[in-house]
């Protein structure tokens, strides 16, 4: 019974400690979409800014999240990518169409399985609109095999060597 009772003091205080620490995890704390969604936004615009910088430094024509709304195409736009390429480029040999950065952290088999289904509905949806694309993790990376099993679906961080925003290699081979 003394055993029983240290173990649900020490769930106890975990479970306080998450909750007091929540809102300060800006990477994936349950606040983070709530109340502390501010920082959340920011970081999330702060790592689209960087890879549109990047992109357009090496002279890669796009369309931005806002232009593709805009767009008078008279397509459907309840889909966009943050950045929507021109023209297709190669990222680390793979042909790409669309980039999408993202600044959450998804661990699987830790992460809710809704916030997985939710990258791989929007992965999957971006794929049949616009063709093989990435998943850009500037902030803090990706789980090796996360979302492996979608055809057309790469994931990329910044190498060691980079800044945390700054686009990996990559090359216009298709043009």
């Amino acid at each position: 019974e003394e055993e029983e009772s240290a173990e649900v003091y020490f769930r106890i205080s975990i479970a306080l400690e998450t909750v007091d620490l929540a809102d300060k995890d800006i990477i994936s704390g349950h606040l983070c979409k709530t109340i502390g969604s501010g920082r959340m936004e920011w970081g999330g615009r702060r790592g689209e800014s960087e890879l549109e910088r990047n992109l357009r430094n090496a002279r890669v024509s796009f369309l931005t999240e806002d232009e593709q709304r805009e767009s008078d195409s008279g397509e459907s736009r309840d889909a966009t990518p943050d950045v929507l390429l021109d023209e297709p480029i190669m990222v680390h040999g793979k042909r790409v169409h669309w980039i999408d950065s993202n600044t959450g952290f998804i661990i699987p088999g830790v992460s809710s399985a809704g916030e997985i289904q939710s990258y791989r509905t929007k992965a999957e949806k971006y794929i049949r609109l616009f063709g093989p694309g990435a998943f850009f993790w500037p902030k803090s990376g990706f789980c090796e095999g996360f979302l492996h099993d979608i055809d057309g679906l790469i994931n990329i961080a910044p190498s060691s060597s980079s800044s945390p925003t700054e686009f990996p290699p990559f090359s216009q081979e298709l043009r």
